[in-house]
């Protein structure tokens, strides 16, 4: 493998190692978001269900 490859190789590794934690990091604070507004709505409805 001569130098070219090899840089390009390692360049297109690290590109694919930063798109997987990206994803990681989006996916995680996703269902944070999403445990955050099921919360929220179950408060509300049981706030809802108190006035009731």
């Amino acid at each position: 493998m001569d130098k070219f490859t090899q840089s390009f190789a390692q360049k297109k590794y690290k590109y694919i190692v930063v798109n997987l934690a990206y994803y990681r990091f989006l996916k995680s604070l996703i269902v944070k978001l999403m445990e955050l507004y099921e919360y929220q709505y179950d408060h509300s409805s049981d706030v809802k269900r108190l006035i009731n």
